[in-house]
């Protein structure tokens, strides 16, 4: 899954990841738009299928990455797996993870190390030593002096 996922990301700032996954897999999207910004500095946005569908699609390009979550005991699962399809034929690049367990920890745990391997291979693979929010120590400034001080 990794690698599928893995070819598409650029990694330029004309890019957008949009990860959209519902129920429990909604805040492991959300968790994976936040770990796109801060290790690559790159925009990235979390929705769930139905919001995403209503407004944000229409802002998307052919540039960006849809990683849509879904899980076989999720009622939606049929909706995602359409939105991908008619997605990829016209030239968006859209990744469907079915995760194939039905048990709410199994799920969760699978999305969240998916992520965390994405994130890893892409940073191993472009030979990134540090994550954007260190390198960038202006806004890593501005960031530290709100949440710690």
């Amino acid at each position: 899954i990794v690698d599928r996922i893995k070819k598409y990301f650029y990694l330029q700032k004309n890019q957008s990841v949009f990860f959209l996954g519902n129920s429990m897999l909604f805040p492991i999207s959300n968790y994976g738009s936040l770990k796109v910004k801060e290790v690559f500095g790159v925009k990235s946005f979390a929705y769930s299928l139905e919001q995403f569908c209503h407004s944000p699609l229409f802002s998307i390009s052919k540039n960006d990455i849809i990683i849509i979550f879904s899980s076989k005991n999720q009622h939606l699962n049929e909706k995602a797996k359409k939105l991908s399809n008619n997605l990829n034929s016209i030239k968006i690049k859209a990744i469907f993870i079915e995760i194939p367990f039905k048990n709410t920890i199994e799920i969760f745990l699978m999305a969240s190390f998916i992520i965390e391997m994405l994130i890893y291979g892409l940073a191993t693979e472009k030979g990134m030593n540090d994550c954007y929010f260190l390198e960038n120590k202006n806004l890593l400034n501005i960031s530290s002096e709100l949440i710690y001080n």
